[in-house]
């Protein structure tokens, strides 16, 4: 329990009809900021389809987009092959790679024992599930969700769109429905990682 005390969410005061984080704020925040050992990011492609749902041949599925580090940081083990690595969620290198939950991969796929590597289409495009969540994770939301890609899995889904790829890299994007969370250090304090964050 201690692990998971050390976690918190971290939002932004609105500003200019902003509530949230642009990813790239949020990745500029994991890679300056001092009193915390890791940064998730966490959105769904909203503006860009409904209720953060993408088509797949067996109807919709809830999927969030997540930064690599997601399920490590948050301590989050697999029941079936692995988490997302780094290099999953490169933005010069996007892999079409997915995470199912266990609802996902019992109701869709018969809890294949064999879905390791196996391909499932998503927005029309074509990704390899790497690894099935532990049973009784269901997200970081209130709502439970079905699959989990690589933040940079954006480019992929929605390739024709630059702003897009601003929302990843320009940390004063105007697009800012991210939402993080962040590991604390050691010795901080969940008031001076806010403030760090402010």
């Amino acid at each position: 329990m201690a692990g998971v005390r050390s976690v918190a969410r971290l939002r932004t005061a609105r500003r200019a009809g902003r509530a949230g984080f642009s990813p790239a704020e949020a990745k500029y925040f994991g890679e300056n900021a001092k009193l915390v050992r890791g940064v998730v990011v966490v959105r769904c492609l909203s503006g860009l389809n409904a209720e953060c749902q993408l088509k797949t041949d067996g109807g919709p599925v809830t999927a969030d987009l997540v930064s690599g580090n997601y399920f490590s940081t948050l301590g989050v083990g697999m029941q079936a092959g692995r988490g997302f690595l780094d290099d999953d969620d490169r933005l010069d290198a996007p892999r079409a790679v997915a995470i199912v939950s266990d609802a996902m991969w019992r109701n869709r796929f018969g809890a294949d024992p064999g879905i390791i590597g196996r391909e499932v289409r998503l927005d029309d495009v074509t990704f390899t599930i790497v690894g099935v969540a532990a049973r009784d994770f269901t997200g970081t939301r209130m709502e439970r969700r079905d699959v989990w890609l690589p933040l940079s899995s954006m480019v992929l889904l929605r390739p024709g769109r630059s702003q897009v790829r601003n929302q990843l890299t320009d940390p004063s994007s105007d697009h800012s429905q991210a939402s993080i969370a962040a590991r604390l250090a050691p010795t901080a304090t969940l008031a001076g990682a806010r403030a760090e964050a402010a």
